[in-house]
């Protein structure tokens, strides 16, 4: 048995580990589903010596459920919290009339021979007076012990107790019971054996599911010469955790600007690795289609892929958008046609000069169409086509010519 100071102990390691704790709260119980012979339960619960424990789920549909795509978790709430302190995401497949047993990954290798599922470690698991939920969907099917008391040391005396012994739900009981707020007797719905009674518990049944990697991509960038774009990429695994997220390729062929920046590996099993594909200013002119590859650190690593059609356009100078703004505003009414060739040429001898190098004829050019924009309008050109040739204008001696 261990001692009062182990479990305090124990307790203290879960509450400084992340990797399990789910921030959660007291399910009120407008929002609690009366469990019913179509939904999971718990049959047993095993509470042993040092490391020992074990919560075994029982399926008593017709149905094989997905543990994980069904959003089954074990919610531990430790001494009296009224909010979730630990807890489990379940993982597997959970055949019709079959059980489903839960271990830390440091129990016995007795205790670990039966179980589908490992993960964590004790530290993050129950005592006997924490009580234990099996939530679907984030409502609570199946509850063990009375959720915001702290019984002591156990709920319940002699075998039939929280603490140091195991449980099994009597061959009456057919449901969970959802309700967490009323006082709790175990003896009422289950029947007790000696510390580390493991002869009952389950069987492995089907293997666990190896999930899989999710990544999330943007499905485009798009960006003009010379800005660079980027957009955030995270991926995660319920049952491991990703490492890397990498570029994988570029077609028609990689210019050597596009890649993963910002990396955050993911904290720890189910977290969420970060980061942005940057497609930088250098990029060549052109459409791309990147391949983005996360992978996790299982023994043999599992990746998922995602496509971003990347598009760059080319530069264009505020003096090449000048010259397009006169053709488009003469094909839109806004510039009459008759003069618009008062301002194409002026626009040709910048260019001229621009072409020789020219620095100061240029910009002398450019403020001269300024003034000429000024003198033809309102009646040649319209005042908000004047007001937009003549900020292009600025922008173009802004630039530099």
């Amino acid at each position: 048995m261990r001692t009062a100071m182990a479990g305090a102990a124990r307790k203290a390691m879960g509450a400084a580990g992340g990797l399990l704790f789910a921030v959660g709260a007291l399910v009120p119980a407008s929002h609690v589903a009366a469990a019913t012979g179509d939904e999971l339960f718990i049959s047993e619960y095993l509470e042993g010596s040092d490391t020992n424990q074990a919560i075994e789920i029982f399926n008593p549909t017709d149905t094989p459920m997905s543990l994980s795509a069904s959003g089954f978790r074990l919610e531990f709430y430790a001494d009296g919290s009224r909010s979730v302190t630990g807890g489990v995401l379940l993982i597997g497949v959970i055949q019709p009339a079959s059980t489903w047993v839960v271990v830390p990954a440091d129990a016995s290798p007795e205790l670990r021979a039966k179980a589908n599922q490992t993960f964590g470690s004790s530290a993050f698991w129950f005592d006997g007076n924490d009580a234990v939920a099996l939530t679907h969907g984030g409502t609570a099917i199946d509850i063990l012990g009375q959720i915001g008391v702290d019984p002591g040391v156990e709920w319940g005396a002699g075998l039939t107790s929280t603490r140091d012994n195991t449980l099994r739900r009597k061959a009456a009981v057919t449901a969970g019971d959802a309700d967490g707020t009323d006082p709790f007797d175990p003896s009422v719905e289950w029947d007790g054996f000696p510390v580390d009674t493991f002869g009952g518990l389950g069987s492995v049944g089907e293997p666990p599911v190896n999930e899989p990697v999710s990544l999330a991509c943007p499905s485009e960038l798009a960006t003009t010469q010379p800005a660079g774009v980027m957009g955030s990429v995270s991926a995660s695994d319920p049952d491991g955790t990703v490492v890397g997220l990498t570029v994988r390729s570029v077609t028609p062929s990689d210019p050597g600007t596009i890649a993963i920046t910002d990396l955050a590996p993911a904290s720890g099993v189910g977290g969420s690795a970060t980061g942005n594909l940057t497609v930088s200013g250098a990029t060549p002119a052109g459409s791309y289609a990147v391949t983005v590859s996360a992978a996790n650190d299982d023994a043999s690593p599992q990746t998922a892929d995602c496509s971003v059609a990347v598009t760059v356009a080319p530069f264009v100078s505020a003096f090449d958008r000048l010259h397009e703004m006169v053709d488009s505003l003469v094909a839109g009414g806004g510039v009459d046609p008759s003069k618009a060739f008062l301002l194409t040429n002026r626009l040709d001898r910048a260019a001229a000069d621009n072409a020789a190098g020219r620095r100061d004829p240029f910009r002398a050019q450019i403020k001269a169409f300024g003034n000429q924009v000024a003198g033809l309008a309102p009646r040649w050109i319209t005042p908000a086509a004047a007001a937009q040739l003549r900020a292009q204008a600025a922008e173009v001696l802004a630039e530099g010519g």
